[in-house]
């Protein structure tokens, strides 16, 4: 090859077009639940198609009892707090609910889950001087509602937990199904309130939904990156959300985990013309290449 530099414009001008059509893509909130409702219960529906955006959607719940574990909405005093409240009274009483649909582009709302956000806090309330180990966690990527974050079925999950069992405080587990992928990450924000963050994508499509590629997830805390994960083979194919809180007590104690601001945020996935550009551009290269 004479002269390599005569590659440089084609190649930028390649790029250019592919880039053009999919780096300009900003997230855009699609669906959100605030949990704000006007009375304190535990019916985790009431209200639902007002206090939600982009476009109404029920709940389903684990076996939701008073005697055994509880999603409530719940009212601070001021007005509306905008929280859901889950709690359990040992491990055995895990309180699971979730969205009653999928993001995967598939269901009637036809949205591309690209960006899921929320508010939480493991332990908001611990009632009870015993030792502890309070988790309170999402699963995204669920080929069904109410799969826990180390359910043994197709999904990714991130726990938060809070252990002084064995002094391991507050720290971050990641799970891919039931397999622990990230352990012992420290938690930035410590026992508070934490802003956690998923970025969802396919390098290669754009669709990390379409079981084709891969699907990777970049993790979040107050904005700081705590982890990544790539699912291979296709990724998943399903992107129902499900929200968890459980905890364990050395005697008696009761744990309350409030979720708040639960957010999808979707991104155009770009044309068949778009990725066409990219190929047309390295074609042009190559053709280029036998010339110099």
């Amino acid at each position: 090859m004479k002269n390599p530099q005569r590659l440089l414009p084609a190649l930028a001008a390649a790029l250019f077009g592919f880039t053009a059509t999919t780096a300009v893509a900003q997230y855009t909130p699609v669906w959100y639940d605030g949990f704000a409702t006007t009375l304190t219960g535990n019916n985790i529906n009431f209200e639902y198609a007002t206090r939600q955006g982009g476009f109404p959607v029920p709940y389903l719940a684990n076996s939701p009892s008073e005697a055994t574990d509880w999603h409530e909405q719940l009212i601070s005093p001021g007005g509306p707090s905008d929280r859901l409240q889950l709690a359990g009274e040992s491990s055995l009483a895990v309180s699971l609910v979730s969205p009653n649909t999928s993001f995967a582009g598939t269901s009637p709302s036809g949205i591309i889950g690209k960006r899921v956000s929320l508010l939480l806090d493991a332990g908001a309330l611990v009632l009870g001087n015993s030792a502890s180990f309070i988790q309170a966690g999402i699963s995204i990527g669920g080929n069904a509602p109410l799969i826990g974050t180390d359910a043994p079925a197709s999904h990714f999950g991130v726990r938060f937990i809070e252990d002084n069992f064995a002094g391991n405080g507050n720290f971050i587990q990641l799970f891919d199904g039931n397999a622990n992928v990230g352990n012992l990450i420290p938690n930035p924000a410590g026992s508070g309130l934490a802003y956690l963050r998923l970025d969802i994508n396919d390098p290669i499509d754009q669709n990390p939904w379409d079981g084709v590629g891969s699907t990777r997830i970049d993790i979040f805390v107050n904005d700081f990156q705590v982890g990544s994960f790539t699912k291979g083979d296709g990724g998943y194919t399903a992107n129902y959300l499900a929200l968890e809180g459980s905890a364990n007590f050395n005697g008696m104690g009761l744990a309350t985990h409030l979720f708040d601001e639960l957010t999808v945020f979707a991104t155009p996935v770009p044309e068949p013309s778009s990725l066409a550009l990219l190929g047309l551009g390295i074609a042009g290269l190559l053709w280029r290449r036998r010339d110099v």
